[in-house]
């Protein structure tokens, strides 16, 4: 069980998609939960790999730390 705090304005939106979907609330909400799982594993994976291929001593130029051209 859940609570969800927005204002009725964006709930309302939320439940004709729902229904545009036809699908229940709360299957709809069980699917955003499992999506945002999945999202977040995705990111976390990411940055491991991310921070595996980074380590060590890669150095560009003398002193200066290799940095991904997304954090640029």
């Amino acid at each position: 069980m859940a609570r969800v705090q927005t204002d009725e304005a964006d709930w309302n939106e939320f439940q004709e998609l729902a229904r545009s979907k036809r699908r229940s609330i709360a299957a709809y909400l069980g699917h955003l939960v499992r999506k945002e799982i999945g999202r977040a594993e995705r990111a976390a994976d990411r940055s491991a790999k991310r921070g595996a291929a980074t380590s060590g001593s890669e150095q560009v130029g003398d002193d200066e730390p290799w940095v991904p051209p997304w954090e640029i």
